[in-house]
C-alpha cells in the first residue's frame, strides 16, 4: 500500500502487510544535506524542470515541519524496537 507519492514518484513510502514499511526519502534531512543533494543531482533536477534556487528558498518553510514529523516517526519506531526487545 502506497503511503506517500508525488507527481514524479508513484511511491515515496509504502507498507507491506502489517509489519514492513519502506521509505524512499530522507526524514533525517538537514539544510546542508538538501544543498548537497541538489548539487549531486543537478542533472535530474534539470530533467524534471526543478530549479535549485526554488528548492533553497523553500528550505525555511518546509524543514521545520519535516523535523517534527521525523522526530515523531523515529521516536515511535524506537519505542516499537524497545518493546519487541523486552
Amino acid at each position: 500500500m502506497s503511503l506517500a507519492q508525488s507527481e514524479l514518484t508513484a511511491s515515496h513510502a509504502f507498507r507491506y502487510d502489517s509489519n514492513a514499511y519502506g521509505l524512499l526519502f530522507h526524514l533525517e534531512v538537514t539544510e546542508s544535506l538538501v544543498r548537497a543533494m541538489v548539487g549531486a543531482f543537478s542533472q535530474k533536477l534539470a530533467e524534471a524542470s526543478l530549479e535549485a534556487s526554488r528548492i533553497f528558498e523553500a528550505i525555511p518553510e518546509h524543514l521545520p515541519g519535516l523535523r517534527k514529523i521525523s522526530s515523531r516517526v523515529f521516536e515511535q519506531w524506537g519505542a516499537l524496537l524497545i518493546a519487541q526487545a523486552v
